[in-house]
């Protein structure tokens, strides 16, 4: 009985680490969405273009989850890199509009 114990024990105890370290794949993509409300006026001045910046930046921080920084928790190296390209592509995305709608602004003020 001893005999069969023993090894059954190390195989137990060389498994655990591998049943610890599997990773589970899941590819179901939830897409959300913060609105950021402004006054488009603010963004012509540079105070305003900053204050709007803060505002999408923040945002982006809840809707991505940014490991460590929002969600309380490390993640693995893959969630960090998806997370930081969730937030850097949100923050481009709503900057480029908000530039664009700025500087139309900016050309009617110029015009009129």
């Amino acid at each position: 009985m001893n005999k069969f114990v023993k090894p059954f024990v190390c195989l137990v105890a060389l498994a655990i680490p591998a049943l610890a370290s599997a990773t589970v794949q899941s590819d179901v993509i939830s897409i959300q969405e913060v609105k950021i409300t402004y006054d488009p006026s603010e963004v012509i001045t540079n105070y305003g273009f900053a204050e709007v910046e803060r505002k999408i930046r923040d945002a982006a921080e809840k809707v991505c989850g940014l490991p460590g920084k929002t969600s309380g928790r490390n993640g693995t190296i893959r969630q960090m890199m998806e997370s930081r390209q969730c937030y850097e592509q949100a923050v481009s995305t709503a900057l480029s509009e908000v530039t664009e709608m700025a500087a139309q602004l900016n050309k009617r003020v110029a015009t009129n």
